[in-house]
């Protein structure tokens, strides 16, 4: 078969063919031992082989033939983590390559049926995220995003989600509503931490508020909006912000208010003078 005949009609069988079979650039492929590595697609595509294989491998494809991928893509049941994490780099090649239906098939794709290799840090740069996470900004699906606050397996695209879902619609009450619920539901503390974060940004722009959450959400040690902000937690706050506990009672006070007032969310506070 020349190389650019992938057969689309028969993904599992193209998947446990050789590499080199369709794209001849990986016939010099080598082992560590300098043997050769006789790759199939299944393995490039899966757990079997390094994650940089299976970028490379995605972007021959796309090179090849970029309608034919789309629809190859489209026929897969999964995408492996290292898949995913590859496609998530290269993603922008799709984006300039394919046509605008079947790249955003292949985005959707990726994030529905992908894994991500990398757990969340909590990092918010494009450079620390997941590969579903990353690929979040790109769902043009608002449904999807809405899905992905409540329902994903993973913490990482639960929070850029949110953040996705607010950016697009910053006037619409479900969304607003969807974060507050995560901030106080959510079994994942990064992910709560992140949706107070969000709610604090979009009620005071007074960085003396915006850092009783910001600079604990960065330890992964803020103010857990699922439980009471305890004396215990001011005085380790005040000491982090240089603050006097006073202060920074009275500075959760009033984030407390801007919240109730914005979004009847409740950041409860119990302080024992």
């Amino acid at each position: 078969m020349h190389p650019e005949q992938i057969n689309h009609r028969r993904p599992c069988t193209a998947r446990a063919d050789p590499a080199a079979k369709y794209l001849p650039e990986f016939a010099s492929l080598k082992t560590p031992s300098g043997k050769p590595a006789n790759l199939t697609i299944s393995q490039i595509l899966s757990h079997t082989s390094g994650r940089g294989g299976a970028a490379e491998m995605l972007s021959l494809l796309l090179a090849r033939d970029a309608s034919r991928t789309a629809k190859w893509l489209q026929e897969q049941k999964e995408f492996s983590a290292k898949a995913t994490e590859g496609y998530s780099e290269i993603v922008h090649e799709f984006e300039r390559v394919m046509a605008r239906d079947d790249y955003q098939a292949g985005v959707n794709a990726f994030f529905e049926k992908g894994h991500s290799y990398y757990w969340w840090s909590g990092a918010t740069h494009w450079y620390y995220l997941p590969g579903r996470a990353r690929l979040v900004a790109r769902l043009i699906n608002l449904n999807l995003l809405r899905k992905a606050i409540t329902t994903d397996a993973e913490p990482g695209s639960r929070a850029m989600a949110m953040y996705e879902l607010v950016k697009r619609q910053p006037d619409e009450a479900q969304s607003w509503s969807l974060v507050c619920e995560r901030a106080t539901a959510d079994n994942d503390l990064t992910v709560r931490l992140t949706a107070l974060k969000i709610l604090t940004d979009a009620v005071t722009a007074d960085a003396r508020l915006r850092n009783l959450v910001h600079v604990g959400r960065r330890t992964s040690n803020g103010p857990d909006p699922k439980e009471p902000v305890q004396n215990s937690f001011a005085q380790s706050t005040a000491a982090r912000l240089n603050l006097s506990i006073p202060q920074v009672q009275t500075s959760f006070e009033e984030l407390a208010t801007a919240l109730r007032a914005r979004f009847e969310f409740a950041l409860r506070l119990a302080w024992k003078v």
